[in-house]
């Protein structure tokens, strides 16, 4: 009876010792972080109730790919709950008219939607006499020292050439949601509902792109916890949730960016696989119209064009006419965007940035290298601010420029896994991996690599993150699922699961406290919601 009780214990241990592996992450993080015990307890719950389920049901591939989509669920309803709770309705919900109010950057797109109904490129707002009466409305400190923005003497970022408004912001999000939305509904939709749409659609495009290249990498069965960790850190890390608890023009440019390119990212894989050449040449194509909208989000998606291009060099250099197929919705829309800008700025390159309206000189733009340097390092090592209280942690203030204030927080406290990132040589040097998969992520890495240096030239903004943080966390768990795959001793196996479950868990409970310290404006919108949370937590 005695060596049955201990044989059923081994065979327990040995079929299942990733849930004693996350027994002892879960330790950890309560060790590390015992502030945080309410969150750590609530998703460790959540993630051992799922393991129970898959011991008893996963052998049914069904039932495990429906028990897989339990996290996503948790994921989407979280990005649901902090969307709906950090804003009041009336700024959430569709509206008959767009407004302007203090909180810069509000409805810009629904203004410009507006224009665009009635066949003008320009923001049906009338600039104020003040402003037009200036002889250089580009020297900020001239502009600020005589107008007030707050009492709408200008309206802060946007453009303004020839005495009208425009918007600097690139106008793929009027194209797909906000003029669409207008035209069938006659209603003007929020930028807080585009964002949560965009968010949501991003990290499900983001990972049917990590499902793609894992599957291919990891032949075996994928280990069900580490999945499980993976999907909701992948949907905690990206700062997607940040964009959605503050919304604006700004925010909904980002994540649509973010959005369009993996898009273009994850039509590539399914090229790729497809064996029917026209089905291929249809997936090119909509790979090449993806990544073109994402140029019309943020015009430095530019660059991932060439980072495509060289990826796809190995499967159509012998068949140069199915470069077609990539090259036509990009000229299209590199047209339309070219004839966009010359009508309103009098050149096809501008966009409108150096004549943006700002307490920061736009006109005569400057980065210099320290100042670069040191917005690099606040988005990769920055500590957040610390709470004796409800919610234990806030994401800190730094000052941008000499002039602004912004929130910003390092991606190595929030996102700790990406610490795997350190073994992607062995992954280059895999003789056993093709090609093209080493060419996919490291595309990723060095869009990821060229965006941060882009966006630290305006200075360490936490919302910048979203536009690189993505780049590094998919082959970031790409990798923990490689080494996962290559490791043959046991003991290093079960160290590196430790290692690799014990950095997800914090990556989620972690990003948990600080989106909900981010959504503190809930004071405002739910006070009776806040004091629920502070109550459990």
């Amino acid at each position: 009876m005695k060596n049955r009780i201990k044989n059923n214990i081994l065979n327990v241990f040995e079929n299942h010792s990733s849930i004693f592996i996350f027994f002892l992450s879960a330790v950890t993080v309560l060790f590390i972080y015992p502030s945080l015990h309410k969150y750590t307890l609530l998703v460790s719950s959540f993630v051992a109730l799922l393991y129970c389920a898959y011991i008893l049901f996963g052998k049914n591939k069904k039932v495990r790919t429906a028990l897989l989509f339990m996290p996503v669920i948790a994921v989407v309803f979280f990005y649901c709950f902090i969307s709906l709770s950090s804003f009041y309705p009336k700024l959430f919900l569709p509206s008959k008219t767009p407004m302007i109010t203090l909180y810069s950057g509000l409805n810009y797109y629904n203004f410009l939607a507006s224009s665009f109904s009635k066949m003008k490129l320009y923001m049906p707002i009338e600039p104020s006499e003040k402003l037009k009466s200036l002889d250089n409305p580009y020297d900020s400190e001239a502009l600020n020292k005589n107008l007030d923005f707050r009492k709408f003497d200008y309206i802060m970022d946007l453009s303004y050439f020839n005495g009208r408004y425009y918007l600097y912001f690139g106008i793929t999000p009027v194209l797909t949601i906000y003029l669409p939305f207008l035209i069938i509904t006659k209603y003007f939709i929020s930028d807080a509902a585009v964002t949560l749409i965009f968010g949501i659609l991003s990290f499900c495009v983001a990972l049917l792109v990590l499902k793609k290249i894992i599957l291919k990498i990891d032949k075996n069965k994928c280990e069900f916890l580490t999945e499980t960790l993976s999907i909701m850190a992948v949907g905690l890390s990206s700062v997607v949730c940040y964009l959605i608890t503050v919304a604006r023009v700004y925010e909904a440019a980002i994540v649509c960016g973010l959005f369009f390119t993996l898009l273009s990212f994850l039509f590539i894989i399914l090229y790729v696989e497809s064996v029917n050449q026209k089905k291929k040449n249809i997936l090119l194509f909509i790979s090449g119209l993806s990544i073109a909208l994402a140029v019309g989000c943020r015009p430095f998606y530019a660059f991932a064009v060439f980072v495509q291009l060289y990826i796809l060099y190995g499967f159509i250099k012998k068949k140069v006419k199915l470069y077609i197929y990539y090259f036509i919705p990009l000229a299209v829309y590199a047209i339309i965007l070219m004839a966009y800008n010359y009508m309103r700025f009098d050149s096809v390159f501008e966009f409108g940035g150096k004549y943006q309206l700002s307490i920061i000189e736009m006109y005569n733009w400057e980065v210099p290298l320290k100042e670069l340097f040191s917005s690099i390092m606040k988005f990769i090592y920055y500590p957040p601010k610390y709470l004796s209280g409800f919610p234990y942690f806030s994401i800190d203030y730094v000052i941008v420029r000499a002039i602004l204030y912004e929130q910003v927080i390092g991606l190595l406290f929030t996102v700790p896994f990406l610490i795997a990132l350190a073994s992607i040589f062995l992954f280059f040097k895999d003789k056993n991996m093709q090609l093209w998969h080493k060419k996919y992520i490291a595309g990723l890495f060095i869009i990821g690599i060229f965006n941060l240096i882009v966006v630290s030239t305006v200075g360490s903004i936490y919302r910048y993150g979203a536009d690189f943080s993505m780049y590094f966390i998919i082959p970031a768990v790409i990798m923990i699922f490689y080494l996962n795959f290559i490791l043959e001793k046991k003991f290093k196996k079960i160290l590196f699961q430790y290692v690799a479950a014990t950095f997800l868990l914090i990556s989620i409970v972690f990003n948990f406290a600080l989106i909900i310290s981010a959504s503190m404006n809930m004071k405002i919108n739910s006070p009776e919601l806040l004091y629920k949370l502070s109550r459990f937590f």
